[in-house]
Protein backbone atom coordinates (compact mmCIF):
# COMPACT_ATOMS: atom_id res chain seq x y z
CA UNK A 1 0.00 0.00 0.00
CA UNK A 2 2.96 2.67 0.81
CA UNK A 3 4.77 2.07 -2.29
CA UNK A 4 1.28 2.63 -4.27
CA UNK A 5 1.19 5.80 -2.17
CA UNK A 6 4.89 6.72 -3.42
CA UNK A 7 4.19 5.75 -6.94
CA UNK A 8 0.67 7.89 -7.17
CA UNK A 9 2.73 11.20 -5.58
CA UNK A 10 5.69 9.94 -7.63
CA UNK A 11 3.10 10.83 -11.28
CA UNK A 12 1.42 13.34 -9.40
CA UNK A 13 4.83 15.11 -9.42
CA UNK A 14 5.38 14.45 -12.92
CA UNK A 15 2.21 16.28 -13.98
CA UNK A 16 2.64 19.27 -12.26
CA UNK A 17 6.19 19.59 -13.53
CA UNK A 18 4.95 19.57 -17.36
CA UNK A 19 1.81 21.16 -17.12
CA UNK A 20 0.05 18.16 -17.79
CA UNK A 21 -2.43 18.12 -14.95
CA UNK A 22 -5.80 16.39 -15.70
CA UNK A 23 -4.12 14.63 -19.36
CA UNK A 24 -3.78 11.31 -20.34
CA UNK A 25 -0.94 9.15 -19.44
CA UNK A 26 0.56 8.75 -23.15
CA UNK A 27 0.44 13.19 -22.87
CA UNK A 28 2.94 12.88 -20.06
CA UNK A 29 4.73 10.22 -21.86
CA UNK A 30 5.39 12.77 -25.05
CA UNK A 31 6.84 15.13 -22.58
CA UNK A 32 9.53 13.12 -20.84
CA UNK A 33 12.21 10.77 -21.60
CA UNK A 34 13.16 8.34 -20.14
CA UNK A 35 16.93 7.79 -19.09
CA UNK A 36 18.20 4.21 -18.83
CA UNK A 37 20.49 2.39 -16.60
CA UNK A 38 20.65 5.35 -13.94
CA UNK A 39 23.36 5.06 -11.42
CA UNK A 40 23.75 7.47 -8.86
CA UNK A 41 27.47 8.74 -7.93
CA UNK A 42 29.82 10.86 -5.83
CA UNK A 43 30.28 14.17 -7.66
CA UNK A 44 32.70 15.76 -4.33
CA UNK A 45 34.92 13.02 -3.43
CA UNK A 46 38.90 13.84 -2.45
CA UNK A 47 41.84 11.69 -1.47
CA UNK A 48 43.18 13.48 0.88
CA UNK A 49 47.11 12.93 0.44
CA UNK A 50 50.40 13.28 2.37
CA UNK A 51 52.18 16.61 1.19
CA UNK A 52 55.53 15.79 2.95
CA UNK A 53 57.64 12.75 4.21
CA UNK A 54 57.70 11.55 7.57
CA UNK A 55 56.16 9.53 10.42
CA UNK A 56 52.94 10.01 11.66
CA UNK A 57 52.55 11.81 15.14
CA UNK A 58 48.90 12.17 15.18
CA UNK A 59 45.74 11.04 13.69
CA UNK A 60 42.76 13.03 14.73
CA UNK A 61 39.77 11.49 12.95
CA UNK A 62 38.19 8.21 12.45
CA UNK A 63 35.92 7.16 9.89
CA UNK A 64 32.20 8.12 9.62
CA UNK A 65 33.30 11.20 11.31
CA UNK A 66 31.86 14.52 9.92
CA UNK A 67 34.65 16.95 8.64
CA UNK A 68 34.63 20.82 8.14
CA UNK A 69 36.95 22.38 5.19
CA UNK A 70 40.23 23.09 6.70
CA UNK A 71 39.91 20.65 10.00
CA UNK A 72 43.06 19.34 11.31
CA UNK A 73 42.83 15.76 10.10
CA UNK A 74 46.46 14.68 10.34
CA UNK A 75 49.66 15.85 11.84
CA UNK A 76 53.50 14.68 10.11
CA UNK A 77 56.12 14.85 12.74
CA UNK A 78 57.87 18.65 12.29
CA UNK A 79 60.56 18.44 14.42
CA UNK A 80 63.47 19.50 11.68
CA UNK A 81 60.87 21.78 9.62
CA UNK A 82 60.40 23.72 13.09
CA UNK A 83 64.25 24.38 14.18
CA UNK A 84 64.62 25.25 10.27
CA UNK A 85 61.75 27.96 10.90
CA UNK A 86 63.46 29.37 13.95
CA UNK A 87 66.71 29.21 11.97
CA UNK A 88 65.36 30.73 8.95
CA UNK A 89 63.18 33.72 11.67
CA UNK A 90 67.42 34.14 13.05
CA UNK A 91 68.22 34.78 9.95
CA UNK A 92 65.20 37.35 8.59
CA UNK A 93 66.40 39.13 12.07
CA UNK A 94 69.72 40.11 11.10
CA UNK A 95 69.08 40.83 7.93
CA UNK A 96 66.43 43.67 8.50
CA UNK A 97 69.11 44.89 10.81
CA UNK A 98 71.79 44.97 7.85
CA UNK A 99 69.46 46.31 5.36
CA UNK A 100 67.83 49.19 7.72
CA UNK A 101 71.65 50.30 8.49
CA UNK A 102 73.20 52.95 5.97
CA UNK A 103 75.57 54.20 8.69
CA UNK A 104 78.65 53.14 6.77
CA UNK A 105 76.97 55.25 4.02
CA UNK A 106 76.33 58.39 5.51
CA UNK A 107 80.04 58.30 7.06
CA UNK A 108 81.33 57.44 3.46
CA UNK A 109 79.21 60.77 2.34
CA UNK A 110 80.53 62.72 5.04
CA UNK A 111 83.91 62.17 4.30
CA UNK A 112 83.21 62.95 0.48
CA UNK A 113 82.03 66.21 2.10
CA UNK A 114 85.19 66.90 3.99
CA UNK A 115 87.38 65.85 1.22
CA UNK A 116 85.42 68.33 -1.19
CA UNK A 117 85.97 71.33 1.38
CA UNK A 118 89.56 70.24 1.82
CA UNK A 119 90.10 70.15 -2.31
CA UNK A 120 88.69 73.16 -2.78
CA UNK A 121 90.81 75.17 -0.23
CA UNK A 122 94.17 73.98 -1.50
CA UNK A 123 92.85 74.83 -5.08
CA UNK A 124 91.60 78.51 -4.19
CA UNK A 125 95.02 78.66 -2.35
CA UNK A 126 96.79 77.64 -5.12
CA UNK A 127 95.36 79.64 -7.38
CA UNK A 128 95.33 83.25 -5.05
CA UNK A 129 98.96 82.68 -4.08
CA UNK A 130 100.94 81.39 -6.76
CA UNK A 131 103.64 78.86 -5.22
CA UNK A 132 102.07 78.18 -1.39
CA UNK A 133 100.45 74.83 -2.43
CA UNK A 134 102.42 72.62 -4.43
CA UNK A 135 101.00 70.77 -6.99
CA UNK A 136 101.61 67.30 -5.57
CA UNK A 137 99.17 68.63 -2.61
CA UNK A 138 97.17 69.39 -4.95
CA UNK A 139 96.69 66.06 -6.88
CA UNK A 140 96.84 64.21 -3.18
CA UNK A 141 93.86 66.04 -1.65
CA UNK A 142 92.03 65.28 -5.26
CA UNK A 143 93.03 61.47 -5.02
CA UNK A 144 91.58 61.75 -1.81
CA UNK A 145 88.18 63.13 -2.47
CA UNK A 146 87.92 60.31 -5.51
CA UNK A 147 88.88 57.84 -2.74
CA UNK A 148 85.84 59.13 -0.88
CA UNK A 149 83.60 59.20 -3.79
CA UNK A 150 84.28 55.59 -4.35
CA UNK A 151 83.94 54.33 -0.89
CA UNK A 152 80.23 55.94 -1.11
CA UNK A 153 79.69 53.90 -4.33
CA UNK A 154 80.89 51.01 -2.21
CA UNK A 155 78.98 51.85 0.68
CA UNK A 156 75.15 52.46 -1.12
CA UNK A 157 76.32 48.91 -3.46
CA UNK A 158 76.76 46.87 -0.30
CA UNK A 159 73.52 48.15 1.68
CA UNK A 160 71.81 47.18 -1.86
CA UNK A 161 73.19 43.65 -1.30
CA UNK A 162 71.56 43.68 2.35
CA UNK A 163 68.68 44.97 1.02
CA UNK A 164 68.48 42.34 -1.88
CA UNK A 165 69.85 39.65 0.78
CA UNK A 166 67.18 40.52 2.75
CA UNK A 167 64.31 39.56 0.54
CA UNK A 168 66.28 36.19 0.07
CA UNK A 169 66.11 35.13 3.45
CA UNK A 170 62.54 36.48 3.83
CA UNK A 171 61.60 33.61 0.83
CA UNK A 172 63.73 31.17 2.20
CA UNK A 173 61.47 32.14 5.75
CA UNK A 174 58.51 31.47 3.54
CA UNK A 175 59.52 28.21 2.18
CA UNK A 176 60.88 27.03 5.80
CA UNK A 177 57.25 27.91 7.21
CA UNK A 178 55.76 25.86 3.99
CA UNK A 179 57.46 22.96 5.23
CA UNK A 180 55.70 23.29 8.30
CA UNK A 181 52.35 24.02 7.31
CA UNK A 182 52.61 20.66 4.55
CA UNK A 183 53.05 18.66 7.80
CA UNK A 184 49.59 19.45 8.69
CA UNK A 185 46.88 17.50 7.23
CA UNK A 186 43.96 18.99 6.77
CA UNK A 187 40.44 18.81 4.75
CA UNK A 188 40.17 20.14 1.51
CA UNK A 189 36.44 20.60 1.58
CA UNK A 190 33.79 19.19 4.23
CA UNK A 191 32.36 15.51 4.37
CA UNK A 192 32.66 12.57 6.15
CA UNK A 193 35.81 10.32 6.25
CA UNK A 194 35.42 7.28 4.85
CA UNK A 195 38.23 5.80 5.10
CA UNK A 196 41.74 6.05 7.06
CA UNK A 197 44.89 4.45 5.44
CA UNK A 198 47.03 5.37 8.08
CA UNK A 199 47.64 5.03 11.98
CA UNK A 200 49.94 7.07 14.14
CA UNK A 201 53.97 6.05 13.68
CA UNK A 202 53.42 5.07 10.35
CA UNK A 203 55.98 6.43 7.36
CA UNK A 204 54.32 8.50 4.70
CA UNK A 205 55.30 9.87 1.60
CA UNK A 206 54.59 12.52 -0.75
CA UNK A 207 50.97 11.49 -2.85
CA UNK A 208 50.66 8.63 -0.57
CA UNK A 209 46.51 8.75 0.67
CA UNK A 210 45.80 8.76 3.97
CA UNK A 211 42.02 9.64 3.86
CA UNK A 212 39.17 9.12 1.57
CA UNK A 213 36.66 12.16 2.15
CA UNK A 214 33.43 12.59 0.62
CA UNK A 215 30.40 14.96 0.33
CA UNK A 216 27.17 13.40 -0.33
CA UNK A 217 25.03 17.27 0.04
CA UNK A 218 24.91 17.35 -4.05
CA UNK A 219 24.90 14.12 -6.31
CA UNK A 220 25.56 13.37 -9.50
CA UNK A 221 23.71 10.39 -11.76
CA UNK A 222 24.42 9.25 -15.07
CA UNK A 223 22.12 7.00 -17.58
CA UNK A 224 21.78 6.86 -20.93
CA UNK A 225 18.40 8.09 -23.51
CA UNK A 226 18.08 6.97 -26.99
CA UNK A 227 20.09 9.06 -29.71
CA UNK A 228 16.63 10.64 -31.62
CA UNK A 229 15.73 12.48 -28.28
CA UNK A 230 19.03 13.63 -27.25
CA UNK A 231 20.71 17.74 -27.76
CA UNK A 232 22.16 20.25 -25.99
CA UNK A 233 19.01 21.71 -25.59
CA UNK A 234 18.55 19.46 -22.85
CA UNK A 235 21.07 20.90 -20.37
CA UNK A 236 19.30 22.80 -17.78
CA UNK A 237 16.28 20.70 -17.93
CA UNK A 238 14.22 19.51 -14.56
CA UNK A 239 14.43 15.47 -13.98
CA UNK A 240 12.83 13.03 -11.66
CA UNK A 241 14.40 10.73 -9.84
CA UNK A 242 12.87 7.88 -8.40
CA UNK A 243 15.06 5.44 -6.45
CA UNK A 244 14.51 1.42 -6.52
CA UNK A 245 14.08 -1.21 -3.58
CA UNK A 246 14.48 1.67 -0.96
CA UNK A 247 11.89 2.66 1.70
CA UNK A 248 12.24 6.05 1.93
CA UNK A 249 9.29 8.22 3.27
CA UNK A 250 9.79 10.35 -0.16
CA UNK A 251 12.04 8.66 -3.08
CA UNK A 252 11.01 11.15 -5.56
CA UNK A 253 13.77 13.93 -6.28
CA UNK A 254 14.17 16.76 -8.80
CA UNK A 255 17.49 17.53 -9.92
CA UNK A 256 18.24 19.06 -13.56
CA UNK A 257 20.56 18.04 -16.20
CA UNK A 258 23.97 19.23 -16.67
CA UNK A 259 25.90 16.75 -19.06
CA UNK A 260 24.84 15.70 -22.54
CA UNK A 261 27.35 13.66 -24.55
CA UNK A 262 28.61 14.70 -28.24
CA UNK A 263 29.13 11.33 -28.51
CA UNK A 264 26.44 8.41 -30.10
CA UNK A 265 26.97 5.27 -29.42
CA UNK A 266 26.98 3.20 -32.36
CA UNK A 267 25.86 -0.07 -30.91
CA UNK A 268 23.53 1.01 -28.76
CA UNK A 269 21.97 4.04 -30.02
CA UNK A 270 22.12 5.83 -26.98
CA UNK A 271 23.84 9.30 -25.54
CA UNK A 272 25.25 9.34 -21.80
CA UNK A 273 23.86 11.99 -19.41
CA UNK A 274 24.39 13.29 -16.59
CA UNK A 275 22.35 15.20 -13.94
CA UNK A 276 23.06 16.65 -10.44
CA UNK A 277 21.00 16.58 -7.17
CA UNK A 278 20.89 18.47 -4.29
CA UNK A 279 21.08 16.02 -1.32
CA UNK A 280 20.74 18.13 2.37
CA UNK A 281 18.96 15.46 4.43
CA UNK A 282 21.26 12.37 3.08
CA UNK A 283 18.16 10.24 1.46
CA UNK A 284 19.94 9.73 -1.74
CA UNK A 285 23.36 6.96 -1.74
CA UNK A 286 26.13 7.18 -3.95
CA UNK A 287 26.04 3.11 -5.93
CA UNK A 288 21.75 2.96 -5.73
CA UNK A 289 20.26 2.27 -9.05
CA UNK A 290 16.89 4.58 -9.59
CA UNK A 291 15.01 5.42 -12.55
CA UNK A 292 14.92 8.91 -14.03
CA UNK A 293 12.50 10.94 -16.57
CA UNK A 294 14.26 14.64 -18.21
CA UNK A 295 11.14 16.97 -18.55
CA UNK A 296 10.73 18.94 -21.87
CA UNK A 297 8.92 21.40 -20.67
Amino acid sequence: MACLVRRHRFFIIIAILVGMTGQTGSAVAADRIEVQSVLIRLTDEVNVPARAIGALKTVQVHEGDEVTTGQTLAQIDNTEAQLELAKANYELEIATLEANDDSAVIAAEKTVAHATRHFERLLNAKQSRNGSVSDSELDQARLELEKAECDVRQMQNDLDKAVVRHKLIGSQLAMAQRSVDIRKIIAPQSGVIVEVKHQPGEWVSPGETLFRLVNTDRLRVDGFIRAEVASNDLKGKKVLLEVLGVEQHSDTHIGHIVFVSPENDPVTEQVRVSAEFNNPDKILRPGLRAKMWIIRE
